[in-house]
């Protein structure tokens, strides 16, 4: 029996897809998927069954779920993440089965889709935006790979703009942004941007250095980047190391199957489980390593 920590919501991480229009070259969906599908031949039915039995399994009172004894929430967050989501086709009825049964929906995009019709489609049943926001020019863009394959993106005006949209559509959403830190822009100047779009979180992360070894910082250009924007940016900053990650969510693939990042060597390797059609959702939990403490400490971050 464990003392129970209070915590305000739980969050369950669902990458639905991982099929990206970007070709980020620290993106872990690019370095392991062990030939799995790309997950875009679910139904919008297929998605809102495994939701639903992800949303009963992880209630509080569930006797079988394994955070029940160990956090006090009454909330649960289904952070819908990828891959890029906005891809899936009526990713909006999605959410709103989410936010129907119980869930509190997010979702992480690089918003080069966040158009203005998906933004009043998605808009209402969302407790939280993420962007990820990788580059204050067009050369940091192309060269960090956050672009598609004719060198687009979501310019900055455009990440304004919506932003700002969907807070008139959805005034009590939280909006954050994330940041991976690199050589190709730890020049750039998030100062204006980040002063425009005034999220309630805003997360550096510096990226493990086995994803691409290639494109990384060391500890004290990191640091350097940090500290120019500590003081400014206090309310909303957090700090972050790529292998506070390993082993800190809790993560669901469409085809009922959790799995994690471990490293071994100073490697990364994505385990997974079997599917809980074959063996349920409890055995299936346990069949993956989740670090209770990271957990717990990433929370507030998420």
């Amino acid at each position: 029996m464990y003392n129970k920590q209070k915590v305000k919501e739980i969050v369950i991480n669902y990458l639905i897809t991982d099929v990206c229009d970007y070709h980020c070259k620290h993106c872990f969906t690019d370095i392991d998927f062990d030939g799995k599908p790309n997950y875009m031949g679910h139904s919008v039915e297929d998605h809102c069954n495994l939701i639903k039995r992800l949303y009963d399994f992880f209630q509080p009172d569930n006797p079988n779920n394994p955070l029940g004894n160990r956090l006090d929430y009454s909330q649960i967050r289904l952070n819908v993440t990828g891959g890029e989501p906005l891809l899936v086709p009526n990713i909006d009825l999605i959410f709103a089965f989410a936010s129907k049964i119980g869930f509190n929906p997010s979702i992480i995009t690089n918003a080069n889709n966040l158009s203005e019709d998906m933004v009043l489609r998605i808009g209402p049943h969302l407790r939280q935006l993420g962007i990820s926001l990788y580059a204050c020019t067009r050369e940091s863009q192309i060269e960090f790979g956050a672009v598609t394959r004719h060198n687009k993106y979501a310019s900055l005006d455009n990440v304004r703009e919506r932003v700002a949209m969907i807070r008139k559509v959805n005034p009590n959403i939280r909006v954050k942004i994330n940041t991976i830190i690199t050589k190709f822009n730890y020049n750039d100047d998030f100062t204006q941007i980040i002063e425009d779009l005034n999220p309630e979180k805003w997360t550096l992360i510096k990226p493990l250095e086995f994803y691409n070894r290639e494109m990384g910082v060391s500890f004290e250009d990191f640091n350097a980047f940090t500290d120019r924007y500590k003081e400014k940016f206090k309310h909303c900053l957090t700090i972050e190391l790529g292998d506070s990650f390993v082993e800190a969510f809790i993560m669901v693939l469409p085809d009922g199957r959790f799995f994690s990042c471990e490293v071994t060597d100073d490697t990364g390797n994505n385990t997974y489980s079997q599917k809980f059609d074959d063996i349920g959702m409890e055995k299936a939990f346990y069949e993956v390593f989740v670090n209770y403490r990271k957990y717990q400490d990433h929370l507030y971050i998420m």
